[in-house]
């Protein structure tokens, strides 16, 4: 029960807006809304990285404290290329749509 209500409150703070990432109980991450594509753009300038999941395209924001990793180790989004598989965390804020929480660059298990 306790950790069901840390994990929404710190959803519900960081939807608020006025929590950034890293803010958030690293043990509320796994829990967290997760999927898995293949990545179909990277947008650098504008901070966004979009995956494809089949049929759908998803859309998320990438902020300075986005975890991205490889293998562990945390790389920077520009590591990260077109058709690449990866793994994204995230929540849904208000007014500024869905936040990658934490990457996880999965390239190297793609068959």
């Amino acid at each position: 029960m306790k950790k069901t209500a840390l994990m929404f409150l710190s959803v519900a703070l960081l939807c608020s807006g006025s929590v950034s990432a890293q803010e958030v109980d690293p043990a509320a991450v796994p829990e967290m809304p997760e999927v898995q594509g293949w990545v179909a753009e990277v947008d650098w300038v504008g901070d966004k990285l979009v995956i494809s999941t089949g049929g759908d395209q998803i859309t998320f924001t990438v902020n300075n404290d986005t975890d991205v990793e490889q293998f562990g180790k945390p790389i920077s989004l520009n590591s990260i290329n077109q058709g690449d598989l990866v793994s994204v965390r995230y929540v849904d804020k208000k007014y500024v749509g869905l936040v990658a929480v934490q990457i996880t660059d999965n390239a190297a298990l793609q068959s």
